[in-house]
């Protein structure tokens, strides 16, 4: 099987297998959590996860436990790979190269849990035909005989493994008490069959006044799906963008990221108090404390400019909250601090390079063609430092007019 060269996120050059990378997770092109170092694998993946960022690996699996939407195999057996809550790193890893992890936005409650520590995706509606129910019915014995998944909401089916279908009936008896059912051919494969699974028609305390969505939610739910991805960059970029200061064409140069980083630990310092001196009315909580119910909603805060466009995404500050709850040691968090303020830095940079994150994509060359993109950058930076001298020039013409009329009209400083 032939190997796969990536284009940097940030940059757009060559990744092969081996290199060293920092891996940054998305919400549909927004930032999500902190950044994780690592290996290119030379197929589109992750390997060799740093020993330092263990613990920013588990707070990905902690957002994804907040959001994620579980799927089951898809048509592609090999591909479409199951996505589930509580799964271990290494399944996410293979998830997100596959393309097919989805989260919900939830603009209803914004991600903050009820007095019993739910969320609105966890209520139970057993009579939904969902995912989950109709796992629970079938039980753990039967449920490793087929493939499950949920191609379309409010429809499960259930495919087998081998090319004997007389389990599917034997699934379909244990399924009609609850649900509505059919054996039908495959969609891809007429000689094979797959169970598929409805919700009943539902009556009395179930109908909710009549008004039942078929996926199970309430009318009111404010609920879409968007999917999570990850953009990779190669470590000497990264490194090398956060040794310098980000330049601005009006100012001197701006942030340095030892500035930036000392902002951050000035604001952790903040979420610490927040947890520790919480309101008189949240001490008594009948729940675990939750990463919203201190968020602070300052005006200003580190992540100010960037948060995600659409507050219903679990994003960065939820992570950074996540963590200060989390019982880690002090020095853990205080390294995941420092690797969420050079991912801030780092998106400085591609702010005033009129750049943003984005997934990495296998454009080009199978190889990295080295000579090529030398050559191209060489006449795209001859281009803009011609631009940048014309703007310079323009500013000293514009300085020195001004001086004169100043002078002229005896206008003091």
């Amino acid at each position: 099987m032939g190997h796969s060269t990536l284009a940097d996120a940030i940059c757009d050059l060559g990744i092969t297998g081996g290199t060293p990378i920092v891996a940054v997770p998305l919400n549909d092109g927004s930032l999500r959590a902190p950044p994780i170092r690592g290996q290119y694998d030379d197929y589109g993946g992750f390997e060799n996860l740093h020993e330092e960022d263990k613990h920013i690996a588990d707070l990905w699996l902690q957002g994804f436990n907040v959001d994620l939407v579980e799927k089951g195999v898809g048509d592609n057996t090999v591909h479409d790979l199951a996505v589930r809550k509580n799964m271990d790193f290494k399944a996410l890893c293979s998830a997100l190269k596959s393309g097919c992890v989805q989260i919900y936005k939830n603009c209803d409650t914004f991600w903050r849990l009820d007095s019993k520590n739910k969320w609105w995706e966890e209520e139970e509606f057993e009579w939904v035909a969902e995912l989950k129910n109709v796992e629970t019915v079938l039980g753990v014995e039967y449920k490793e005989l087929f493939h499950i998944d949920s191609p379309l909401q409010g429809i499960v089916r259930i495919r087998g493994k081998s090319y004997d279908n007389s389990q599917l009936s034997v699934a379909q008896e244990k399924l009609n008490s609850v649900f509505a059912t059919v054996i039908t051919n495959r969609s891809n494969k007429s000689f094979e069959h797959e169970l598929l699974v409805f919700t009943k028609p539902q009556t009395g305390e179930n109908s909710h006044e009549g008004t039942v969505y078929w996926d199970g939610s309430l009318p009111t739910r404010s609920i879409t799906k968007t999917y999570a991805d990850w953009a990779f960059v190669r470590q000497d970029v990264w490194d090398a963008l956060l040794a310098e200061k980000v330049p601005d064409d009006y100012d001197e140069p701006c942030y340095c990221f030892k500035t930036r980083l000392e902002d951050l630990y000035k604001y952790f310092d903040v979420v610490k108090d927040a947890i520790k001196n919480r309101p008189e009315r949240m001490k008594p909580l009948d729940r675990p404390l939750h990463f919203k119910d201190v968020q602070l909603h300052l005006w200003n805060t580190p992540f100010s400019s960037y948060l995600p466009s659409d507050p219903g995404l679990v994003g960065m500050e939820d992570h950074f909250f996540m963590m200060a709850l989390s019982d880690i040691p002090d020095t853990e968090k205080l390294h995941i601090v420092t690797k969420t303020a050079e991912l801030l830095h780092i998106t400085s940079w591609l702010c005033v390079a009129r750049r943003y994150w984005k997934p990495c994509h296998r454009g080009g060359y199978q190889d990295s063609n080295w000579g090529g993109q030398v050559k191209y950058l060489e006449i795209i930076s001859s281009i803009a430092k011609a631009q940048h001298k014309e703007t310079l020039l323009r500013r000293e013409e514009s300085a020195r007019r001004r001086k004169e009329w100043e002078e002229k009209n005896n206008v003091k400083q």
